[in-house]
């Protein structure tokens, strides 16, 4: 019910007026403003993109939010005061005055301190001779968070360690590149840096693909993409990868590539050209990292010279598991131990920035 003049209360805030016959009204304008002071959020412009993108920040985060749902936290608060106040006039008057803020941030400020891992207890610090846990703050513009927590002590991971030793063979070296390389993946650390891609290769049944599944998990669905490595070369099959911290193919076919002029871009830093359906065609620089599982090495055609094979460390996995001893649930049992399987590859992260951004490669790879 509305209130009267004498009823009105002085509390209220200051998006809420009181109209000539009394009646508690809200303020469209006096509302957006009142967003802008008590939602942290960024407005993001893409450049492959004509939409405007909203990242709200939560729970030390900041994550992509449908025009829908950036409504609805604009309603909430006229609801959390008087939920006969909520109209959506008032509340598409606020929104349209908050997008047409000239406030906007480009994609590319986002995630863009390399030192820096998001945990969800809290903001890793990260050189190559310290680890510093911090508190989240909105200020770090970060949208990638590892969904677990950051253990200060160490913490076993049994499975783990009895899984990889299978993979490699017992091979300590090839295992300390892995995890290298999944430290950088679920880092910060621009993977053009050591102009490096993985490429797993053997046949089915050694478990390859689980590892790249369990390093999909731990950076999250929505910062890797699957593709194949044709599809780079294809005219929309860059636009994927914008904005994801890796990409590639659990189980890559066999092919002949004919061309590789955007896997060297992706791999050296170079500004890629991409499109997306429907919207105008961009140039990026990709981020992250490739990583293919394939049971044969693909053929390559075009200029195929030496800088080819120096951009691809091929680790062979040809310790086929019998039927009877392939665990259903590894991945699961894995994930169990995510906190101290993250601890591993943070530390071999560290050892990655000490050699000044080069993997460890051991004469196998």
């Amino acid at each position: 019910m509305s209130k009267g003049k004498s009823d009105f209360n002085s509390d209220a805030p200051y998006f809420i007026y009181e109209d000539k016959n009394g009646n508690e009204k809200v303020k469209g304008s006096l509302l957006a403003k009142f967003v802008r002071e008590h939602l942290h959020y960024k407005l993001v412009r893409s450049g492959g993109r004509s939409d405007l993108q909203i990242f709200v920040y939560e729970n030390g985060v900041y994550r992509l939010c449908a025009a829908e749902t950036f409504k609805g936290l604009i309603k909430r608060y006229i609801a959390d005061y008087d939920e006969s106040l909520v109209t959506m006039f008032s509340v598409n008057e606020a929104y349209g005055q908050l997008i047409t803020d000239l406030e906007l941030i480009q994609i590319d400020d986002l995630n863009n301190d390399e030192s820096i891992i998001n945990f969800k207890n809290g903001i890793l610090k990260v050189t190559a001779d310290e680890l510093c846990l911090l508190p989240h703050s909105p200020e770090m513009l970060s949208t990638i968070q590892i969904p677990c927590d950051w253990a200060e002590k160490e913490i076993p991971t049994p499975v783990f360690d009895k899984y990889l030793d299978t993979l490699t063979k017992s091979d300590k070296q090839v295992s300390n590149l892995l995890l290298e390389f999944i430290g950088v993946a679920i880092s910060n650390v621009k993977g053009y840096r050591m102009k490096k891609s993985l490429f797993m290769v053997g046949p089915g049944d050694t478990g390859k693909s689980q590892l790249k599944s369990l390093c999909e998990k731990l950076i999250g669905h929505e910062n890797f993409t699957s593709c194949d490595f044709n599809d780079l070369e294809e005219r929309f099959g860059t636009s994927g990868l914008y904005g994801k911290r890796l990409a590639g193919s659990a189980d890559a076919s066999h092919m002949s590539v004919k061309e590789l002029k955007t896997f060297k871009k992706l791999t050296s830093g170079d500004s890629i050209h991409a499109e997306f359906k429907g919207h105008n065609a961009f140039d990026f620089t990709y981020n992250g990292l490739l990583w293919f599982c394939m049971n044969n090495l693909p053929k390559f055609g075009g200029d195929n010279g030496p800088w080819v094979y120096e951009r691809i460390m091929v680790v062979v996995c040809d310790n086929v598991i019998p039927k009877e001893s392939q665990d259903k649930t590894l991945l699961d049992k894995l994930l169990a131990e995510r906190e101290g399987i993250i601890q591993k590859t943070v530390k071999a992260l560290q050892q990655v920035i000490k050699n000044e951004y080069r993997f460890d490669e051991p004469p196998s790879v």
